[in-house]
């Protein structure tokens, strides 16, 4: 039928000179936005959604947890914070602005087809979770079929893995809170993420840092 099979994609790819302008203007909002309102770094941060295979979730919410934030460090309950994310319209909603509005929370967009080099959690956190993931997952099953041939007579007498939903949702808990006590544990995987989209490195400098060598070249001055 002279069908083919293609990679199903949305992403258009942006030129260097584009992104390199896209990456100023955007580093240049964020380095505005602390400026004027003041904000700590430690209340920077930067939220995503990515779809996780094999461990069946429901979805992704919000929740207070920037107040907590601001407690951890030690800064008033109305301290400007600063949240950085993409344009995916799913999550600039009304209520979703209201709720940033309502904590005194900024917000700085990440320029469209730019997440994989600008979004901290894109660059380093996302594959560090779905591989602890996947691991986890290989291992459950893995022993799975180890117990089936252990209590098996008959190498031949083993049943399929049971992934039904419903108990694919019981471990998938599991491992999501080995995956946030194992990120937790790691806090250097997600800095890396925003030093590698040289956000601290702008904010540090006052001015957009666009390269690894330009941030040397500055610390050199």
């Amino acid at each position: 039928m002279n069908y083919t099979q293609r990679r199903g994609t949305t992403k258009a790819k942006v030129s260097v000179p584009a992104f390199n302008q896209a990456k100023k203007l955007f580093l240049q909002e964020v380095i505005g936005v602390v400026a004027m309102e003041e904000i700590p770094i430690d209340v920077i941060f930067n939220w995503d959604q990515t779809g996780l295979n094999l461990v069946p979730v429901s979805s992704w919410t919000m929740t207070s947890k920037e107040k907590k934030k601001r407690e951890q460090i030690n800064v008033d309950q109305d301290q400007s914070a600063l949240a950085i994310f993409d344009c995916f319209k799913g999550q600039l909603t009304e209520k979703v602005c209201q709720y940033l509005e309502e904590n005194n929370i900024h917000s700085v967009l990440i320029p469209p087809n730019c997440t994989d080099r600008l979004q901290p959690l894109d660059i380093t956190v996302n594959k560090a979770v779905k591989d602890f993931l996947h691991s986890e997952f290989q291992n459950w099953y893995a022993n799975e079929v180890a117990k089936q041939y252990l209590e098996s007579d008959n190498d031949q007498d083993t049943a399929p893995i049971d992934l039904l939903t419903a108990r694919m949702k019981c471990l998938g808990g599991q491992w999501l809170v080995k995956m946030f006590d194992y990120v937790s544990d790691n806090p250097s995987i997600i800095v890396h993420g925003f030093i590698a989209a040289h956000i601290p490195q702008s904010i540090d400098n006052g001015v957009p840092v666009l390269s690894n060598e330009e941030t040397s070249r500055r610390g050199k001055q």
